[in-house]
């Protein structure tokens, strides 16, 4: 089940309503956490929910700098940190948002590696087949400092 919290923060009880999914038999999935602008300034929210057991799911896009080089920097810091199960597109249209995940791919592969590439393109597969996810241990990110954002 795919859940997209709202752009600047996350809810006070998503952790109770992830553990209710949870226990009803679903895989709850936060989609696009590298835009979220609470995620970003208390990257540990992030690893809390991870570490019980939710995916999250980057944008191809952010991986690739179609949003910035900060939300770049991030979306690396939290593939680095194994808290990241699936890439997808986000796609839209093609003309603003278009698919750039095989870009994206080869930012994994080439920054991460091969066995992490592996896991992202296995989950993506798992997830239509309705299989389990795998994920590594999460660790947790320590927040940068502010200015750090802003380094070119």
């Amino acid at each position: 089940m795919l859940i997209e919290f709202p752009s600047s923060t996350v809810l006070r009880y998503a952790d109770q309503v992830f553990f209710d999914l949870q226990l009803a038999g679903y895989q709850p999935v936060i989609v696009h956490p590298e835009r979220n602008k609470q995620i970003i300034e208390q990257p540990h929210l992030l690893y809390s929910l991870v570490k019980y057991g939710v995916f999250s799911q980057l944008t191809a896009g952010s991986i690739s700098g179609g949003f910035g080089k900060k939300i770049q920097r991030f979306s690396h810091q939290l593939l680095g940190h194994n808290l990241i199960h699936i890439v997808a597109t986000d796609a839209h249209n093609i003309s603003t948002r278009g698919f750039c995940l095989t870009d994206s791919y080869e930012v994994v592969k080439n920054g991460f590696g091969s066995d992490m590439l592996f896991l992202l393109s296995e989950n993506a597969e798992d997830v239509i087949k309705g299989r389990v996810l795998a994920a590594e241990p999460p660790e947790n990110v320590k927040k940068q400092k502010f200015l750090a954002y802003f380094k070119v």
